[in-house]
């Protein structure tokens, strides 16, 4: 009888399957960055096609017929070799799959790719069953022709004859005509694991295995990521984009370490617009009142201190702001404009300890620190703030976290028009046993005076393992509500929230690694979720290595409004990422 992977709960599976050991990263000359290299799946034993495991239960071994960026097609083939199925529950939920029939090579994919467990489809219904289930994250594209686009490496295929499989390049294209060259990783189809398919016309031509098209077209459509990734400047060795924000649907602008850039069409992001003389600026923060009106603050290192900067774009050029700078050191780490113009940018100062910073704009050229010093929370000499968003001049908020007996506890600042002050701040729901944690705010979006949602992440130890989740917070006028948490299938946390409207509200981060139990790398990806007005959605994106996003612009709440996110690798600064999603 195959030997069945039982499904124990959610997150004692999670710990035993994920870590957050981050992969040695690979870089080409000239800053281009390898492909990504998705490792082995968990439940393999052996780095290759599981074949301990398959070999154990089957008495034949298992063998690489063909492989794609890490994503291995093995045999021996069900159909083609006799080979015998083999039933594995290779996620923490979902469907078994038997290997190596063609739907688990590309149900195995869309897990260690996009964090999708698998589904209940066979071959002919993976594109439509995925599309259905994962509105936010996949678009399904027909295979009529009227889309005019071409698929893309990484897409999945259907065939109306119960098989699919996995892009794996896209050549010859005729952008005129529409015509192109697939190559497919397949199983239990080719004995090499690997065939072509004909593009033409913007249809893909004939049936499994028939590259010369000459069998009726039986590909019923594609599986594409709603989100892609769009080219941004990189300037120098220290890219890393911090923050984002727009000002329509084809208009925005994103800044990091001497880096400021601005799409005018959605599409097209400028070289850096930074002058030299402020290339040492570390941008932490941007808000936009206009074209012509865009405040960025951050902070530099001078003489063995930080100090608190602030830039403002003209339309022209980027020039610096007079701003106070309490204490030894400064730093800013978040703007946001309110529905009036009012301007607030948050961070800390070192003073006898690290304490709150508030810094008020005038609207024309100077920044001015308000109720210093702030005070500490009680207990404790460190306290920082990381994010700002203001509704109006008498409505906004702070959030950030304290640090008592060595471990850091969520704060959230509120100010009505007078005074900013602290407020009850719940801590995340632990399991049991579990007394010693971290939790921080690193993001924050007032939609009204009743609708408020912070976020961050918490983190403990579980033995030996480091757990690490995302935390969110909901204000509904009176208090904060933690009952609505996103719970992502490889853990990880949350660097920024967006929303254009109470239910469509994006946050931002980074998810835990992955890796397996047979050797091989580990790595992270961009962590993207959506509230939808009743719970949190995961979404995920494409991604290379190891990537995170740091910030998140929403444009508007309607279907296919644009959502940025912005970000780079964890440890690295080598190149920026810009993705481009769509509301759903």
């Amino acid at each position: 009888m195959p030997k069945m992977y039982t499904t124990i709960s959610k997150l004692l599976r999670l710990l035993v399957i994920f870590s957050l050991v981050i992969s040695s990263l690979v870089f080409l000359p000239g800053k281009t960055v390898t492909a990504v290299t998705y490792p082995t799946p968990p439940w393999w034993d052996g780095v290759s096609c599981d074949d301990t495991n398959y070999f154990a239960e089957t008495g034949v071994h298992a063998t690489v017929l063909s492989e794609w960026n890490g994503v291995q097609a093995c045999g021996p083939r069900p159909d083609g070799d006799s080979g015998p199925n083999l039933e594995v529950q290779f996620s923490p939920s979902g469907s078994a799959q038997h290997e190596w029939q063609c739907p688990e090579l590309v149900k195995r994919y869309l897990l260690m790719a996009f964090s999708k467990t698998a589904l209940a489809a066979n071959g002919d219904a993976v594109v439509s069953v995925y599309a259905t289930d994962h509105p936010d994250t996949f678009d399904e594209v027909a295979n009529d022709g009227a889309a005019q686009k071409f698929p893309s490496a990484g897409d999945v295929i259907s065939y109306s004859t119960n098989h699919t499989a996995l892009i794996t390049a896209v050549t010859d294209k005729d952008y005129v005509n529409g015509d192109a060259v697939l190559t497919l990783l397949e199983q239990n189809g080719s004995a090499s694991g690997t065939t072509t398919q004909q593009f033409d016309a913007w249809i893909i031509r004939g049936d499994s295995d028939d590259p010369d098209a000459s069998e009726a077209d039986t590909i019923t459509g594609w599986l594409t990521p709603v989100w892609g990734v769009q080219t941004s400047p990189n300037p120098s060795s220290n890219n890393n984009l911090t923050a984002v924000t727009a000002l329509s649907s084809s208009e925005a602008w994103a800044v990091g370490p001497g880096l400021a850039t601005h799409t005018t069409d959605g599409t097209t992001w400028g070289s850096n617009t930074i002058p030299a003389n402020y290339l040492s600026y570390t941008l932490a923060g941007v808000s936009a009142v206009s074209s012509s009106n865009v405040v960025s603050v951050g902070k530099v290192y001078s003489g063995g201190a930080n100090y608190a900067v602030a830039l403002k774009y003209n339309g022209s050029t980027w020039s610096a702001l007079t701003i106070d700078r309490p204490g030894a050191s400064s730093w800013l780490n978040g703007v946001s404009t309110g529905s009036g113009g009012d301007t607030w940018a948050v961070g800390y100062t070192l003073q006898s300890g690290y304490r709150p910073l508030f810094e008020h704009y005038n609207g024309t050229s100077a920044f001015t620190k308000v109720q210093d010093p702030f005070p500490f929370v009680s207990g404790s000499t460190d306290t920082r703030l990381t994010a700002v968003s203001v509704l109006s001049s008498s409505d906004a908020w702070a959030v950030g976290y304290y640090v008592s007996s060595n471990s850091a506890r969520p704060i959230t600042v509120h100010y009505t028009g007078g005074n900013w002050g602290y407020v009850t701040t719940p801590t995340p729901t632990l399991p049991p046993g579990i007394t010693t944690y971290d939790s921080k705010l690193y993001g924050v979006k007032v939609i009204a005076s009743d609708d408020v949602w912070a976020v961050g992440y918490y983190s403990y130890m579980n033995g030996q393992t480091l757990v690490t989740l995302p935390f969110a917070m909901h204000w509904d006028g009176s208090s904060w509500d933690t009952s609505e948490q996103p719970l992502p299938l490889l853990g990880g946390y949350l660097t920024g929230v967006h929303a254009a409207s109470s239910s469509t509200v994006y946050a931002v981060g980074l998810t835990a690694a992955v890796g397996n139990n047979g050797g091989g790398g580990t790595y992270a990806r961009p962590l993207v979720f959506r509230y939808n007005g009743t719970n949190w959605v995961e979404i995920s994106v494409p991604t290379v290595l190891d990537e995170m996003f740091n910030g998140v612009a929403v444009t508007g709440s309607s279907t296919d409004d644009p959502i940025w996110a912005v970000g780079g690798q964890r440890y690295n600064s080598t190149y920026t990422l810009i993705q481009q999603g769509r509301v759903k």
